[in-house]
């Protein structure tokens, strides 16, 4: 079970948006979806590239949602730039058992 600020997150189909099955996808609300990356390694500059690529294909399905990064890693500073130039949130991932 993964929460962002006490919000459960509901896991989504990613081929429901032409997505690979090994993408986790979340959603918040009805119009607030979430890319997850769980890991211990950082995100880095080139997965950054990548969830933006993810980010444009969820909002072709998806018009109007607002699409957010949640973690668990660090984000190097070059790519929290970027992310954040393009208009999107990193948040947080808190996982409980």
């Amino acid at each position: 079970m993964s929460y962002i600020e006490n919000k459960e997150i509901l896991l989504v189909d990613p081929k429901k948006f032409g997505l690979s099955p090994r993408v986790t996808i979340g959603q918040l609300s009805e119009n607030h979806f979430v890319i997850i990356k769980d890991r211990k390694s950082r995100i880095i500059m080139k997965d950054g590239r990548q969830v933006f690529e993810q980010i444009q294909l969820i909002k072709n399905y998806t018009l109007n949602s607002k699409i957010s990064l949640v973690t668990n890693a660090s984000v190097c500073g070059k790519t929290t730039a970027f992310l954040k130039e393009k208009g999107i949130e990193i948040l947080s991932l808190k996982k409980h058992s």
